[in-house]
């Protein structure tokens, strides 16, 4: 078993807690309602806070019962301006500077406080906290942990430094690792694999898990994303890039394509690998079958209205996606300052406008998200649709 393996390996043999349900995340502090209709969440920044994040979806407007569509958004942690408070008291009330990573774990939100060179905690019951901060043990020192990642399984927790070109690992004592980079060994001349250690990274962004053992990592800077088997010591190679920065390959080996600043990397509910490249304005999809494909963008940047199929809209500089069962993608189109949805059939529509910094967006289920602003320095939880509906204005947030 997986779990087993990534314990022994660690030389941590006993775990005896389970993952709780999502049910018991920390609920978000809404806007008021406005008459929208939302049901089972507080109606006001400040409110007091409920034990759970059960998905509620706005009540549907006449002759739209069959058409759900995303709720009004809810922060989470931030108060909308750079710094770093809160610790011990409510999450909202949390300063935040430039946050840049977010995942859950356990019932529990770890939020990378990347300005403050800290992971910041959200627990059940809506407190801050920081869960991993400036220590002298830690070598070489926290410099911001960018994207992260967790495994509810093991208990462990990943993330990126990109100013340090590492992959690090907090295991269940607390011990940071580091699982990849620090070496000379680009992810061609690696070939089959070679030990994370041994791997030169650039600049390490988008991490992902998938059910098959591998930490899945895209690095911006080589223009490459690298796999790691925690199954197997741990080893690295590359999936996908050349090392050479374009868009060419679509319909052959993604090894051998061309990537231009992958930021972001997700499994899909199918199996297959989703790569989002901030500088070339586009999202691919690695097939099963190890063949690349775009998904949504042209490579040219741009912004085109509502109702086009993906491929023949533009993006500017998207920076991460999420994928529902039922094949519903949703990006974070950053340079456009909005969230958009792409529907099973390929279309494109907006959902989100005017959102100051839509940077990251984190599934918690098919119904609810959580969507980091770093421009506002915060962080906020937002309903999902599967299908296709109205778009819904989050411009209010507090």
């Amino acid at each position: 078993m997986r779990r087993t393996r990534c314990l022994v390996w660690i030389g941590c043999l006993l775990i005896t807690s389970c993952a709780r349900p999502q049910s018991d995340l920390p609920v978000p502090q809404p806007l008021s309602d406005g008459g929208s209709g939302s049901r089972g969440l507080p109606s006001a920044v400040g409110a007091d806070p409920v034990p759970s994040l059960e998905p509620s979806l706005s009540s549907p407007t006449p002759g739209t019962e069959s058409t759900p569509r995303p709720g009004p958004a809810g922060r989470l942690m931030g108060i909308g301006l750079p710094g770093f408070s809160g610790d011990g008291g409510p999450a909202w009330l949390a300063a935040l500077s430039h946050p840049a990573g977010v995942t859950t774990r356990r019932g529990e939100v770890l939020v990378s406080d990347t300005g403050n060179g800290r992971i910041r905690r959200i627990d059940a019951d809506g407190l801050a906290s920081t869960w991993l901060g400036p220590d002298p043990a830690i070598d070489p020192p926290l410099t911001g942990p960018t994207r992260i990642v967790a495994d509810d399984l093991s208990g462990l927790v990943f993330f990126t430094e990109p100013t340090l070109g590492l992959v690090r690992c907090v295991d269940i004592e607390g011990r940071v690792i580091t699982v990849l980079g620090g070496g000379s060994l680009s992810a061609i001349q690696a070939g089959s694999g070679v030990s994370g250690r041994d791997a030169h990274l650039s600049a390490p962004v988008g991490l992902a898990l998938d059910p098959a053992g591998r930490l899945l990592v895209a690095d911006a800077g080589a223009h490459v994303v690298w796999q790691v088997d925690l199954d197997t010591g741990w080893r690295a190679r590359g999936l996908a890039g050349s090392g050479a920065a374009g868009g060419t390959g679509d319909g052959g080996p993604a090894i051998a394509a061309g990537l231009d600043g992958p930021v972001d990397v997700q499994v899909t509910p199918g199996g297959e690998v989703l790569v989002v490249e901030e500088s070339g304005h586009r999202v691919r999809r690695i097939r099963t079958d190890g063949v690349i494909e775009r998904v949504a963008g042209t490579g040219l940047p741009g912004h085109d209205g509502d109702g086009l199929p993906a491929l023949r809209s533009r993006l500017r500089g998207p920076t991460s996606v999420l994928a529902l069962q039922d094949g519903t993608l949703y990006l974070t189109d950053r340079g456009n300052h909005r969230l958009v949805r792409v529907a099973p059939d390929g279309v494109m529509t907006a959902v989100a406008i005017e959102v100051e910094d839509p940077a990251l967006l984190v599934p918690v289920s098919d119904q609810q998200g959580l969507l980091l602003d770093p421009g506002r320095h915060d962080l906020h939880a937002i309903h999902l649709a599967p299908t296709e509906g109205p778009a819904t204005d989050v411009t209010g947030l507090p």
